[in-house]
């Protein structure tokens, strides 16, 4: 049976057998699109499909057995922004401005994307997401400087943040330091009226927070992986 076959097969199973599911909390999302099958040159493409769901009950009776769709089958969001100016000497303090989403010929989003509003980032759609900071910091003279980006999550409408993650370096060598460091944290997004993220940026003297508005130097990631859990 070639590939094309069993996937008709399988989608004919899934498309024909019994929904099994609590009608008062099943959240069903399908996702669809194309491959090209590689075995050799020429192949055509050929359709897929995913389901996403949040209720843990959700199964179907085959005659293989009972299936659960499978939870993320494709990333739905992703999205990326990045600092376009340095930050000098912050000290401990948000980061209300300078943010842009990427913007270079060859970048795409997936989905809505963010929304950001001095430098507080609100979510498309809940999920699941993975939060990454690429954090480009330049001591210029050593002297036991550091700096460091924090993530900060809220979970009431930001009425208050604690800190998720920490992207952290210093240096007491002397001298001039580059450095870049990363962090990174699951959130899981159960409203998107109510938890938002933030970046603080926190440093010591002569400490600089590197920013540049046509390469990500100091970026921060945004990927939905799969439904709120």
């Amino acid at each position: 049976m070639n590939l094309k076959s069993l996937l008709v097969l399988v989608f004919t199973i899934f498309a024909t057998s019994n929904l099994i599911a609590d009608e008062g909390d099943a959240d069903i999302s399908f996702y669809t699109g194309t491959f090209d099958v590689i075995d050799k040159e020429g192949d055509d493409q050929t359709s897929l499909f995913g389901i996403e769901h949040k209720n843990p009950n959700l199964f179907r009776d085959t005659f293989l057995g009972k299936f659960k769709p499978v939870t993320g089958a494709f990333i739905s969001q992703a999205d990326q922004f990045r600092l376009t100016a340095d930050l000098t000497n912050p000290g401990d303090a948000v980061i209300t401005s300078n943010f842009e989403r990427v913007d270079n010929a060859t970048f795409s989003k997936i989905g809505t994307g963010m929304t950001e509003s001095s430098g507080v980032f609100t979510f498309p759609a809940t999920g699941l997401y993975r939060i990454g900071v690429m954090a480009h910091m330049y001591i210029p003279t050593g002297n036991d400087g550091a700096v460091g980006v924090n993530t900060q999550v809220s979970s009431n409408s930001g009425a208050s943040y604690e800190i998720a993650a920490i992207a952290w370096a210093g240096s007491s060598a002397g001298g001039q330091w580059y450095g870049t460091h990363f962090s990174e944290y699951f959130i899981n997004v159960t409203n998107i009226s109510t938890i938002k993220v933030r970046f603080t940026a926190n440093s010591m003297a002569n400490c600089i927070l590197v920013g540049q508005s046509s390469r990500n130097q100091t970026a921060f990631s945004f990927v939905r992986l799969g439904a709120s859990q």
